[in-house]
């Protein structure tokens, strides 16, 4: 059930990075870039859908959903979409709300995802919160990395997930963030690095599971960034 989340608005413009809360009752609204996201929460399927506006006649209201153009409406959205409208693209974090009030109360017991040491999208987000404090606190560098597929892996998860986490290091954090993406936390590890870690990742993927990477790449922390969405935000628009 994807019944709350937010919409993050990844623009290399900083002063556009915005993010919006999504409600049942109401389309999502930028009013600072003049967009209304026609989104609406379906309650059989309950779960978030994209709708077919009457206005959208011309080619630059076409939607996008994942690089793949919408053809046919309505159309589920599911967490880790990223939506392409009116030349902006809006990465989708969509949840069960009544678990995740619920999982505030004891997340540090959900650390891990099955037998592996793969952290929940949720554990992950509060634990790279307290990263960031701390970095700040004591100037000592990290890096995170975000590998994205163009298609749905959940199926190949445990496989991808195992090869990865044999070639990282025990103090490194692994995350399915969706059905689409992984994110990497890499302690002490600068800028310079970053790039040879990504290319074995993507080299050993696809000799061992014939998967092709969309798009990866990663940045070292600085002292600008302030929460998780600014990770997102700078892994996406570097």
């Amino acid at each position: 059930m994807n019944n709350g989340g937010y919409i993050l608005l990844i623009s290399k413009d900083i002063e556009y990075c915005l993010i919006q809360p999504i409600y049942k009752f109401k389309k999502p609204e930028f009013e600072k870039i003049g967009i209304t996201l026609p989104i609406i929460f379906d309650e059989t399927k309950n779960t978030f859908i994209l709708i077919k506006e009457e206005s959208l006649e011309n080619e630059e209201d076409d939607i996008f959903l994942n690089n793949q153009k919408v053809q046919s409406f309505p159309a589920i959205l599911t967490n880790g979409d990223i939506l392409t409208y009116k030349g902006y693209n809006f990465r989708l974090n969509l949840f069960d709300l009544e678990k995740k009030i619920l999982f505030e109360s004891f997340w540090y017991e959900n650390l891990y995802l099955g037998n592996l040491p793969v952290f929940s999208a949720k554990a992950f987000e509060k634990l790279i919160e307290i990263e960031i404090y701390k970095a700040k606190r004591y100037q000592y560098p990290f890096s995170m990395v975000l590998i994205r597929f163009n298609q749905d892996i959940s199926q190949k998860s445990k496989e991808i997930e195992k090869i990865i986490c044999e070639n990282i290091r025990f103090s490194d954090m692994l995350c399915q963030f969706s059905n689409y993406e992984y994110l990497l936390y890499l302690l002490q590890v600068k800028e310079e690095n970053i790039g040879k870690i990504i290319e074995k990742i993507k080299n050993l993927l696809n000799d061992i599971l014939d998967l092709n990477i969309y798009l990866a790449k990663g940045i070292e922390f600085n002292q600008n960034i302030i929460n998780f969405q600014d990770i997102l935000i700078n892994l996406y628009c570097k």
